[in-house]
């Protein structure tokens, strides 16, 4: 089971270039039904790419996300600050690359696909691009998240036990553990103060202080939780009754599924400090923008389109995925029809009211 950081790529021929759909003008001009924060556009720079999109922020305003160059794979970039040009990854990993998370220290961690040294790697922007290396016979499978002691969770094939939830602590594999019956999973995300989220076997589950545990959701056929704060809330998504995705938030190990815009599907990415909830939701049901899917924000598990909330958007970009958000509450994620870009990294920033 994999946890898609970005839309299909099969949506990207749906595309429509020019205007959005007639209702999301009407979307834009109905103010929230409760006291919501406005947020300012930054469309992030990248010179001649005609393709970027930012997965991670962290507390210092950093951003990490990718941008492809005409004739060119996509490749690991670094923002280190919103209005000026990023740094793009070198070395024998860094093309055919998705980065994952950025932690407070500046590195990033992800996956290369397709080269030499195709795998989950970790970058210090500066340097060249570095593959996870082996430690002590486990294999590092993927990597999805980093914290800021820039300890790696993911998954690691361990000898004689296959693919399991793992920690690298100063690049040492730690197993951590799987719900009694399960016999594979993966770690998604880690708090600072120490909890990690993830799935074992088919449905979400969490780690904190050596122990784990099943987080649940009545009717759930698989789920994953792939952001968490540290207080323990988690977010992510369940498949319910065989339907589509939805988003869904755990506080404790019961698990709530959240408010959409409109559609039946969506997923929740990251949550902050605040409790601020940020991802995707299908608000328009049968566009062909991106199967309809709109940026959101979830306050007090109320769901609100992104795009309303923006007070300087222009009157044909759709921001369409919302990836992180930090304590701050800046929001990154990417959108389209942004200076006529099939999808463009962006920033939001909170207005003072």
């Amino acid at each position: 089971m994999s946890i898609p950081r970005i839309a299909p790529a099969a949506a990207v021929l749906l595309l429509l270039v020019g205007s959005l759909a007639p209702d999301v003008a009407a979307q834009r001009a109905r103010a929230a039904a409760v006291d919501t924060p406005r947020f300012r556009l930054t469309a992030l720079p990248a010179t001649g790419a005609y393709k970027s999109m930012a997965a991670a922020i962290n507390e210092q305003g950093e951003i990490a996300g990718t941008t492809t160059l005409p004739g060119e794979l996509p490749r690991p970039a670094f923002w280190s600050a919103p209005d000026g040009e990023p740094q793009l990854a070198t070395g024998p990993a860094s093309d055919y690359a998705e980065v994952l998370d950025l932690g407070a220290s500046g590195l990033v961690a992800g996956v290369s696909y397709g080269s030499a040294q195709a795998g989950p790697f970790t970058w210090r922007p500066g340097r060249d691009v570095e593959p996870v290396a082996d430690s002590a016979g486990v294999t590092c499978e993927s990597v999805y998240a980093i914290n800021a002691r820039d300890a790696l969770v993911g998954t690691g094939v361990f000898p004689g036990l296959g693919a399991r939830p793992a920690l690298w602590v100063h690049g040492v594999a730690q197993d951590l553990g799987l719900v009694a019956g399960d016999d594979e999973g993966a770690a998604y995300a880690t708090s600072e103060a120490g909890h990690i989220v993830g799935r074992s076997g088919s449905q979400a589950a969490r780690w904190f202080q050596g122990g784990v545990e099943r987080l649940g959701l009545a009717g759930t056929t698989s789920s994953a939780a792939v952001g968490v704060n540290d207080r323990g809330e988690a977010v992510g998504s369940a498949v319910l009754h065989g339907n589509d995705p939805v988003p869904v938030l755990w506080r404790g190990v019961n698990g709530l599924p959240l408010a959409m815009l409109g559609g039946t599907s969506g997923a929740a990415a990251a949550i902050n400090a605040r409790s601020w909830i940020v991802g995707s939701t299908e608000a328009d049901p049968g566009s062909p923008i991106f199967g309809g899917l709109h940026a959101t924000l979830w306050l007090d598990e109320q769901a609100l389109d992104l795009n309303t909330l923006t007070i300087d958007l222009p009157d044909n970009a759709l921001l369409v995925e919302a990836t992180d958000v930090n304590d701050a509450g800046q929001i990154v994620g990417w959108a389209t029809n942004l200076d006529g870009q099939l999808s463009r990294a962006f920033l939001l920033e909170p207005v003072a009211p």
